[in-house]
């Protein structure tokens, strides 16, 4: 008897399944399978030979690299930065004068080495220039240090009480109120 009642049951399943598959296909046919596939098969071929922008360009591509690259440089040499250290200094120093041509830098016209006379180069020149004025800097420097000493040294402010603190802040916060009423009035008219 249960044998009877699974049949119907199973015929059941298999007939819904069975209409299922027969909608699907039927909406399968309808959408044109083919021709959407051959579509995508053709926008993807396309794709591929398209190349990018840098492969196309590749001149351009390098000459703003560059370009960039010696803005940078630009830049960098532009910005005045600190003052080196006298460790740095003073290396710097010692490798120079340990150099055939250092010589013509400390305002000798020509050096005598292994009976040669090496006559300055311009480079030489330009170090001269930037060494003296380094000596005229720092000749400066120390003068104003010992002509204008410091007019606040041993000046020792007054303590300030609470009191004192208070009126203070409400003073800086009722100049802020004004100038931010003052400054929303000017911005409507």
């Amino acid at each position: 008897m249960e044998k009877n009642e699974k049949k119907p049951a199973l015929d059941l399943i298999e007939k819904l399944i069975g209409a299922e598959e027969e909608d699907a296909l039927r909406k399968f046919r309808a959408g044109d399978f083919q021709a959407r596939l051959e579509k995508r098969i053709q926008k993807k071929e396309g794709e591929k030979h398209r190349l990018s922008f840098f492969r196309q360009n590749p001149k351009l591509v390098w000459g703003a690299a560059g370009l960039l690259l010696a803005a940078g440089v630009i830049v960098f040499l532009a910005i005045p930065g600190h003052a080196p250290s006298e460790v740095t200094v003073k290396t710097l120093e010692n490798v120079l004068s340990q150099m055939p041509g250092f010589q013509a830098i400390e305002r000798q016209p020509s050096v005598n080495l292994n009976s040669r006379t090496i006559p300055p180069a311009p480079l030489e020149a330009f170090f001269v220039t930037v060494l003296s004025e380094i000596e005229k800097q720092k000749a400066s420097k120390e003068s104003m240090e010992a002509k204008s000493p410091n007019p606040y040294e041993g000046y020792k402010p007054s303590h300030l009480n609470l009191q004192k603190k208070y009126e203070i802040l409400i003073i800086e916060k009722s100049v802020e109120r004004f100038l931010a009423l003052y400054s929303q009035k000017f911005k409507e008219g």
